[in-house]
């Protein structure tokens, strides 16, 4: 069973390129009708991939505590990384502590089997109080030091998000469409390494 909707991005391993070139068609199930979700370049050389479905069995069996985060359940959280599922391959939470970089997923299954998955810009609870508190302060957050010679934080967290795993995924469903124009202008500067680890869900 599926539920309609949800828009996030995410931010995977340069092996992408190297697999698959600039379009990468996935063996997956990205909506009710089965349909395969399709990894291709946009206009700025960037991934995306659109999954309009989340498989409720995979928001159920994801929805456990984050253990090595905040302890708690993230139904939210949990509904993205089933929508990932569709095109990436199987997820499994990551529940013991390996090393100082702890991703929350890791995919167990597909060409994708053993990277590692931690998200961006979910929410817990996906309430409207939650959404407005990340996009209220975003700009500020992306474009202001807090001291001289740091950079903005969220840029900082963004950078953090990809040494600690192979896959970030950013619900861009959060944010508004400034935010996220904010979000792809720093993008754009990253070294093509970098870039070429990112993919946005629609």
């Amino acid at each position: 069973m599926y539920i309609a909707g949800g828009v996030s991005a995410v931010v995977a391993s340069g092996a992408l390129t190297k697999q698959f070139g600039k379009d990468v068609a996935l063996n997956n199930k990205g909506s009710a009708s089965g349909a395969a979700s399709s990894l291709v370049k946009n206009a700025d050389g960037i991934y995306e991939v659109k999954i309009n479905s989340t498989p409720l069995e995979g928001h159920d069996r994801l929805n456990t505590p984050d253990l090595l985060g905040n302890g708690k359940y993230n139904p939210a959280e949990a509904a993205a990384a089933a929508r990932l599922e569709t095109a990436l391959g199987k997820l499994e939470r990551i529940t013991t502590s390996s090393t100082d970089k702890n991703a929350d997923f890791i995919i167990t299954s597909g060409p994708y089997a053993g990277k590692t998955v931690d998200l961006m810009y979910t929410t817990k609870n996906l309430s409207q109080k939650e959404i407005d508190g990340i996009n209220k302060f975003y700009e500020k957050n992306m474009t202001t030091s807090k001291s001289p010679g740091d950079i903005p934080h969220g840029q900082d967290q963004i950078l953090q998000h990809l040494k600690k795993a192979d896959l970030v995924p950013v619900d861009f469903s959060i944010l508004t469409q400034k935010n996220q124009a904010i979000f792809m202008d720093f993008i754009k500067t990253l070294p093509k390494e970098q870039q070429d680890k990112i993919i946005i869900m629609r």
